[in-house]
């Protein structure tokens, strides 16, 4: 390999630059350019790779539910209250009543993805959105010894206490 030379620009001022240069084996200035773009270009390329591979992995509904259409709908509101439906023709299907108070009574339902038809009733008002259906967890029962404890308390109330 020949030598050759490698110049730097070196600002002394405003308007006078100062060439260093010396004889090098290394690599010329243009090879050190080429280089700069080939670092370039890799860059450019994984992050079309990166961009490319999140498309391809993005989620896409393959189930007929995106293709569902509403069967029945309907939408009455009135002064003292309202009432709504709606059926799709994948089997979902939703129901509500409301009043002017802002109770709301009313189910929901749809078919998993087993085949069983899952149905949920609820009632929201007052003491807030409550669901009821088979799906619904439920939570395990009293342990006996708490069950008794918890009598033994209803029926022992603490004494009032005197503040003198």
């Amino acid at each position: 390999m020949q030598d050759v030379a490698i110049c730097y620009r070196m600002s002394l001022g405003l308007q006078s630059y100062k060439r260093l240069c010396r004889p090098e084996r290394v690599i010329s200035q243009r090879s050190f350019s080429t280089r700069q773009k080939s670092a370039k270009m890799f860059k450019f390329v994984m992050i079309l790779a990166v961009v490319g591979v999140a498309t391809a992995l993005a989620p896409v509904s393959r189930s007929e539910d995106a293709h569902a259409d509403v069967v029945s709908r309907s939408d009455d509101v009135r002064a003292d209250g309202f009432d709504t439906s709606l059926q799709t023709s994948n089997g979902i299907q939703q129901a509500a009543s409301g009043d002017v108070h802002g109770n709301i009574h009313g189910n929901y339902g749809w078919i998993s993805p087993e085949g069983e038809h899952v149905d949920i009733k609820y009632v929201a008002d007052e003491n807030g959105y409550q669901p009821s259906g088979s799906v619904i967890p439920t939570p395990p029962p009293i342990p006996e010894a708490i069950a008794r404890a918890l009598a033994w308390l209803e029926s022992h109330p603490p004494a009032p206490e005197n503040h003198h």
